[in-house]
């Protein structure tokens, strides 16, 4: 990420080509498109901390990533309790794409309370 950072910011040359890259964001994009975002069981979950700073990880996320990735399957693939397989999403409807519409969040929405909405991080950038 650092590396990803300074070539962004000019401090370092670019980590990939335009090629690499456009390929990445339609397979992200893909991705994206392909599944829905569902909760995880409570089980599966380590939570710590104070609820202004509570911090979520997913249990053995760290071995599933590394078996995933070892073997070339998806976390649905391994059996993973709470992992749900998306649908393949045909190449026609990532034909033209120039951006996705996210959705709606509203304030009553669990996820809006949990976050800040993404204006709090612009004057960062």
């Amino acid at each position: 990420m650092r590396r990803s950072c300074a070539g962004v910011i000019g401090d370092e040359a670019f980590v990939c080509g335009l090629a690499i890259a456009g390929k990445q964001s339609l397979c992200a994009n893909a991705a994206f498109l392909s599944s829905a975002i569902h909760d995880i069981a409570p089980e599966f979950l380590l939570q710590s901390g104070e609820a202004a700073a509570r911090t979520v990880a997913i249990r053995e996320i760290e071995s599933i990533c590394r078996t995933a990735f070892d073997r070339e399957l998806l976390w649905s693939q391994l059996a993973v309790p709470w992992a749900r397989p998306g649908r393949i999403v045909p190449a026609d409807e990532l034909i033209g794409i120039q951006k996705l519409s996210l959705p709606t969040v509203l304030p009553g929405d669990r996820l809006f309370q949990e976050r800040e909405p993404a204006a709090v991080y612009a004057d960062k950038l």
